[in-house]
């Protein structure tokens, strides 16, 4: 399969939905943002979540420089996409903000697939950031919350 940059549109997604199932989430008290910053509940700065877009979308575009060597994105030979990523500002994604952890887990599932061609995937902060958000997304279900944090097996019959 070919490797592609996701949109502007699928990262502000992506955010917008992990944003909103942080403010549901009682295991978290802190939003992981770019760069090893955080910010609480209530102080999620649009700037914040703009670099945080940014850093997603270049970890996307170095995943097709690699996977695409020599085949750059414009004529003047910078990375793929690079004036799309310059310009990307966050704006909050109502629909995505509505939507359960299984519409974020598909995102992030489809992000991750399209980001991880070159070595250092698996140690970006793109994927910590993208792992985080999954954790996140678990830790509102229901189910989750009703489970045992340990199991020694079945409740005893009444």
């Amino acid at each position: 399969m070919s490797a592609w940059m996701v949109s502007n549109a699928h990262v502000t997604a992506m955010i917008s939905c992990a944003v909103a199932l942080f403010r549901e989430s009682d295991s978290f008290s802190e939003f992981r943002l770019a760069n090893g910053k955080t910010a609480a509940r209530h102080a999620l700065a649009t700037a914040d979540l703009t670099e945080l877009g940014k850093l997603l979308l270049q970890e996307n575009a170095k995943s097709l420089d690699a996977r695409y060597p020599g085949d750059k994105g414009s004529s003047d030979g910078d990375m793929y996409h690079q004036e799309e990523i310059d310009s990307y500002v966050y704006a909050r994604d109502s629909h995505a903000a509505g939507q359960d952890v299984g519409f974020l887990a598909k995102l992030i599932s489809c992000y991750a697939y399209q980001s991880c061609e070159h070595d250092g995937w698996e140690t970006s902060a793109a994927k910590q950031w993208c792992d985080w958000a999954q954790e996140v997304g678990i830790s509102v279900l229901p189910s989750y919350k009703r489970a045992p944090w340990g199991y020694d097996g079945p409740p005893a019959p009444r």
